[in-house]
């Protein structure tokens, strides 16, 4: 770390920094290390994370209207990379590509947001470079097509699939009385995301309805209590054709929905024994639904 730290500090957009927070944003970053020809940003890829080239290099470049590559910038050790789409909201415009053995601090963007909020030094350079590119855009037909293709490329072009730093496997679940939702999601590979719902819990014609990237499913399971409901919720991510687990303990986390928090708790919050008598005592609020939460 104290490598890092040296180098932060050497970095107009961090100088301003103290010690202490250099040394949380590392802890709250990715040090990734890329080969040569992997691609560290892909064209159209929502802005996530900013990245500090600690060694190597990138190079930065995106195809012309003949479908030509074009070399529009290289990176050096002590260079910003994702500024524009940390600001900006929008899509990169360019492939970074590491052309040797780089190493990049990926710093998520919310960690940015917090530390240099209060860095007016570091928000100025930000906004000077931001004004500077958006002048050149409007005498630059070439990066208004750019820019133009990367929203048109982008699969996400508002940020709402759900991202990670680093992999993570998240089964999210939504159990109400008569039914269990759930999600699950690989960040990593987000082709295997899957999500469904058992229904008819209770009754004695339950069914599993699922949906994947290779189609949707249905399967008829018969009598069903909610530990029965969970039980094929798990059957199918552990045991059907595409497998996405092993077992549970492949799992990042898991998310539950809860109808009433009441006024104590209106955002998330990790699950503990103070949590879970809180929604037991609430109960009366939503009578249908904070009993099977609890359940889940």
């Amino acid at each position: 770390m104290d490598s890092v730290l040296e180098q932060l500090s050497t970095i107009r957009i961090f100088e301003e920094l103290s010690a202490d927070e250099r040394e949380h944003l590392i802890r709250e970053s990715e040090l990734r290390h890329f080969s040569e020809g992997d691609q560290v940003i892909k064209f159209g890829q929502s802005g996530r994370f900013l990245g500090v080239v600690l060694s190597g290099e990138v190079e930065v470049s995106s195809l012309d209207k003949g479908g030509e590559r074009q070399l529009l910038a290289i990176m050096r050790t002590g260079d910003i990379i994702g500024e524009m789409s940390l600001l900006t909201g929008e899509p990169s415009c360019a492939d970074v590509t590491a052309s040797e053995n780089t190493a990049i601090l990926l710093i998520p963007n919310r960690v940015c947001y917090s530390l240099l909020s209060g860095n007016t030094n570091a928000i100025m350079l930000l906004v000077r470079t931001i004004t500077d590119r958006l002048r050149k855009r409007k005498v630059d037909e070439n990066t208004r097509l750019r820019v133009e293709g990367a929203w048109n490329a982008a699969s996400d072009r508002y940020g709402l699939s759900l991202t990670s730093s680093t992999p993570a496997k998240v089964l999210v679940i939504n159990c109400g009385s008569s039914s269990l939702k759930f999600s699950y999601f690989d960040t990593a590979d987000p082709s295997k995301n899957a999500e469904g719902v058992v229904e008819r819990i209770g009754e004695k014609n339950g069914r599993l309805e699922t949906s994947t990237a290779k189609g949707k499913n249905k399967k008829e399971l018969g009598p069903v209590d909610h530990e029965d409901a969970f039980e094929a919720v798990m059957d199918f991510l552990t045991c059907s054709e595409g497998k996405f687990i092993s077992d549970m303990n492949e799992l990042t986390g898991v998310g539950h929905r809860v109808v009433h928090g009441g006024s104590k708790y209106s955002s998330p919050v990790v699950i503990n024994e103070d949590v879970i008598e809180t929604v037991e005592e609430l109960c009366s609020l939503a009578p249908l639904h904070n009993p099977p939460n609890l359940l889940a």
